[in-house]
């Protein structure tokens, strides 16, 4: 199988991984060009929600406290785990959400990008199982990035994922949850956010049961797992990683079993 990915750059980098081949230039928009071995006819590239920066670089987003409840969210630490079945109501209804501000030094806007791995028993991910921007939603239906089970709070985070654990496939073991920042000449790293927050929403009852700050020790990293879920017995878990890495999505890529040639 192959998959080609067409980030939308000015200067094409192609850079292979196994059978996936990237383009690693500098971004412009996403073209949303996806060619994989059989079709994907649900999968669109996943909608771009921006905004101007305000003076600090940060992104203004919606206020969600009148839509999301947070007075019982629990804060939760690095290599931190907890079952997902005892904190939401219905585990074919969360939301996995993103937010984070930049140093009051930066005076530029950072371009983030999420992207889950959807790994076996032996952490490794198929091609077709990598979900990020031009391939926003698994083929199970399980992920979908830029959704939000319909209740209207997209507008008022920087990344959200819909989430059905209920359809993730029995052969899956884990979902790796990454954000990644592509080095170019401005030498972007993840020691320019000064907050990031990993948040866990009951959509079903709209109340945040989990947060996870996973920014207070980056540095340098230029892509991190910010988070698993991972299934353990009969339930689904969550451990707070934080684990950053030096090279990007390449490094993301062969750290999940898609070799680079």
């Amino acid at each position: 199988m192959k998959l080609t990915i067409d980030t939308g750059k000015y200067i094409p980098q192609p850079r292979r991984y196994g059978k996936l081949t990237v383009d690693v230039g500098e971004k412009t928009a996403h073209a949303g060009n996806i060619v994989l071995g059989s079709p994907l006819p649900h999968a669109q590239p996943a909608e771009r929600i921006s905004s101007p920066p305000d003076s600090k670089g940060n992104i203004r987003r919606m206020d969600s406290n009148h839509l999301i409840s947070t007075g019982d969210s629990l804060i939760m630490k690095m290599g931190q785990k907890i079952s997902l079945n005892q904190k939401v109501s219905d585990i074919s209804k969360i939301l996995l959400t993103l937010e984070w501000e930049l140093n009051h030094s930066e005076n530029q806007r950072l371009d983030l990008d999420i992207s889950v791995f959807m790994t076996d028993a032996a952490k490794k991910t198929k091609e077709e199982d990598f979900i990020f921007y031009n391939n926003p939603i698994s083929r199970c239906g399980s992920i979908r990035l830029k959704e939000d089970h319909g209740i209207g709070v997209k507008q008022s985070y920087n990344e959200i994922v819909q989430l059905d654990l209920r359809r993730v496939p029995s052969y899956i073991q884990t979902l790796a949850v990454t954000v990644t920042i592509e080095a170019d000449e401005r030498a972007q790293n993840f020691g320019q956010i000064s907050k990031g927050y990993l948040r866990i929403i009951d959509a079903a009852e709209k109340k945040e049961v989990l947060s996870y700050p996973f920014a207070e020790h980056l540095s340098v990293e230029t892509a991190i797992v910010i988070t698993e879920i991972y299934r353990y017995k009969d339930e689904w878990r969550i451990n707070a990683v934080g684990s950053g890495f030096k090279g990007g999505l390449a490094a993301l890529c062969e750290h999940y079993g898609i070799e680079a040639e």
